[in-house]
């Protein structure tokens, strides 16, 4: 099953308001369903337009679930939170393994204080919806848990987001590096210096944990002492009739030891040759469970996406150059050459965005075929 929510947000009317989003949206949509083989009825489009701006046919179309969300003026589906968050749910629930999900959003990003201490600089990356004011905006740690941590082995998702700081909007692991204008070596970063999403809590957690546990071990260990002096008590009474049959029961026991010996042995052995694959798997990088999630973002965290009018239309600066190099290459492109063109497409419009590529498997290739 092949599944997209795409949103578009201009804020017309709100002082923060941009001219290229439903643009976006439109063109996106258009490549999706013209090169990748989606169905309508399998897109969910969020909007909110803009004045100089028609609504393209393919916005008309109605899901079933339409109904159930806030509308626009227009009667699309407005990019609220609420509605933006409950067209996720939509993407990812029933996902299973061989289901391709995309996932793009053009519009504003922001950083806001981090909360919950797991972002080394203190900012956590976020989406703006269009009511932003009165719902707040959408944090990468829930956009991680919504498109990345619930997502079942097998599942493919791809995400674009035209917006400022953006660069680690999934808090991925892993990012490509391509070569810059200046001829620089191309070198892949395989890990993330900037997050260290959950340590923090994990070292809290495992320190309270371990505490409880001492303290349980502790209790547990006075009551068995207590128990064995209330046994002992009656031991010496039976002494005597235990000891007639200790010779009968020796040759016995000292079988039983060896069983309980090979019992040992064999489960050593299983946990070793176990241990053995994972250490393997390790190595490899392969990671074996969840989903394949890759990233596209116009910018780094630090870094703003521009708005621009190209040939006459406004647009963001990094969905025009991504659908222009898909049309182009009539979607015979590697992930590499495709960051390599959007850079180099993105540098001749603005020396102020350099778009980014993550992703969350190790063993994930470059030189593979760009695919949705």
């Amino acid at each position: 099953v092949k599944k997209a929510v795409i949103v578009g947000i201009c804020y017309q009317g709100q002082k923060s308001e941009l001219r290229g989003c439903v643009n976006d949206a439109k063109n996106l949509a258009k490549v999706l369903l013209t090169n990748y083989g989606f169905s309508p009825e399998n897109l969910r489009i969020l909007l909110d337009g803009h004045k100089d701006q028609t609504r393209p046919e393919i916005f008309e179309h109605k899901n079933k679930n339409d109904k159930k969300d806030k509308k626009d003026k227009k009667g699309g589906i407005a990019p609220t939170k609420a509605n933006i968050l409950s067209a996720l749910k939509w993407l990812t629930d029933g996902a299973k393994e061989g289901d391709s999900l995309f996932f793009s959003f053009s519009g504003h990003g922001t950083q806001v204080k981090d909360l919950n201490g797991d972002e080394t600089d203190g900012l956590d990356e976020a989406l703006v919806p269009v009511d932003y004011t009165s719902s707040g905006v959408i944090l990468d740690d829930d956009l991680q848990d919504m498109l990345v941590d619930r997502l079942p082995s097998g599942v493919k998702l791809t995400a674009i987001f035209d917006c400022c700081h953006s660069g680690t909007a999934l808090d991925l692991p892993y990012w490509y590096s391509v070569p810059s204008l200046s001829g620089k070596t191309y070198e892949p970063k395989k890990k993330k210096d900037k997050k260290e999403k959950g340590l923090k809590d994990k070292d809290k957690k495992d320190k309270k944990d371990k505490k409880d546990k001492d303290k349980k071990e502790k209790d547990k260990g006075k009551d068995k002492d207590k128990d064995k002096k209330e046994k002992d008590k009656g031991k010496d009474k039976d002494k005597d009739k235990k000891d007639k049959g200790k010779d009968k029961d020796k040759v016995k026991n000292k079988d039983k030891d060896k069983d309980k010996d090979k019992d040992k042995k064999d489960k050593k052995d299983k946990k070793e040759e176990k241990d053995k694959g994972k250490d393997k798997d390790k190595k490899s990088g392969t990671k074996t469970k969840g989903a394949h999630v890759i990233l596209f973002s116009g910018c780094l965290d630090e870094q703003c996406s521009i708005d621009a009018v190209i040939n006459g239309e406004s647009t963001g600066a990094l969905t025009f150059c991504l659908v222009n190099s898909l049309v182009r290459s009539n979607g015979n492109i590697t992930y590499k050459a495709l960051l390599e063109s959007m850079r180099q497409g993105v540098s001749n419009i603005t020396l102020r965005q350099t778009p980014q590529l993550s992703y969350n498997i190790e063993a994930f290739s470059l030189e593979s075929k760009f695919e949705i």
